[in-house]
């Protein structure tokens, strides 16, 4: 018995290794045009397996289906969404009690295109949209934050690794449920 996990774990980890979108890798990103494009080569699944399969990871990603979905076209293997991510981070100043919080989200719209020998996520109009409180002792103020990600990432390194941390995350588990082979 114990073999047999072994081998079935074995038998997956080159699946689920090659899958994988490293967090380190994004982070070099420049995600010019505020658009981000991610290709994969798949040849084990049909269209209409992995349109399948992106519908159930719609589902269970987002909470409301009929409200994040903006268009789904079987024929043509075609999701498009609009999609939000919170991105929260908090950055120490150096000074006692003093930080930058910043809680804001993640905006976007997400094509999904599906064909039998590969699929392509492709997210775009990327921005930054929700509030920047800087906290020093007991005076507190708080910002508006409206920008395309380009500029947000600029601003710092911190900003780069929450993107390609949320990013990463959210790509795996797309990646992964589309080319999730269902023999039920």
């Amino acid at each position: 018995m114990k073999n047999f996990i072994l081998i079935f774990i074995l038998g997956l980890l080159p699946i689920y290794a090659t899958a994988q979108i490293e967090r380190h890798k994004l982070l070099n990103e420049k995600y010019e045009n505020n658009t981000y494009v991610y290709i994969n080569n798949d040849t084990t699944l049909s269209r209409v397996e992995k349109f399948k399969n992106a519908k159930v990871w719609v589902a269970k990603t987002f909470t409301n289906y009929k409200e994040a979905v903006q268009l789904e076209d079987e024929d043509t293997g075609s999701i498009i969404i609009k999609g939000c991510n919170p991105l929260n981070e908090m950055i120490d100043i150096g000074v006692k009690n003093a930080y930058v919080k910043y809680d804001v989200d993640l905006l976007y719209t997400l094509s999904i295109d599906l064909r039998d020998n590969k699929f392509r996520l492709k997210f775009e109009d990327l921005a930054i949209s929700g509030k920047k409180i800087t906290q020093i002792g007991l005076m507190n103020k708080e910002f508006d934050v409206e920008m395309p990600i380009t500029e947000f990432i600029s601003k710092g390194e911190h900003f780069k690794m929450d993107i390609a941390t949320s990013f990463s995350s959210f790509l795996n588990s797309a990646i992964n449920m589309i080319l999730t082979k269902d023999d039920f």
